[in-house]
């Protein structure tokens, strides 16, 4: 099944350091096919972003995001990361930083071959 999942990530009172925004359910794999961050604040953040599948993989590091810039993983055809169960992603923001944020993802049950 195909699902997406958005976060509004307020930093406005501090900052948002490592925020699990998605864990994988036991019994399943999730096939990760967009992962978008957007600064809709006033004002230029910085995000970050790490996949945890046993060790931490930051694929996102230390990202300066001007006022209404973004970054865009994926969305598109062929580009995709697959999540084990209970692998898990968390995100970062800068202290007053305002980020959104778009998960798009195909859940699967792990003994399928889809």
């Amino acid at each position: 099944m195909k699902y997406s999942i958005g976060v509004n990530l307020n930093a406005s009172s501090g900052a948002i350091t490592d925020q699990e925004v998605f864990r994988v359910p036991t019994g399943h794999r999730a096939v990760v096919t967009m992962f978008f961050i957007s600064n809709v604040g006033g004002s230029t953040t910085t995000v970050g972003a790490t996949w945890h599948d046993g060790a931490n993989v930051p694929f996102l590091g230390a990202k300066s995001l001007g006022s209404g810039d973004y970054v865009q993983f994926g969305g598109g055809e062929g580009l995709f990361l697959v999540m084990a169960e209970d692998d898990h992603m968390v995100v970062s923001v800068a202290s007053g930083g305002q980020c959104g944020l778009i998960l798009s993802y195909d859940l699967v049950r792990a003994d399928s071959q889809g």
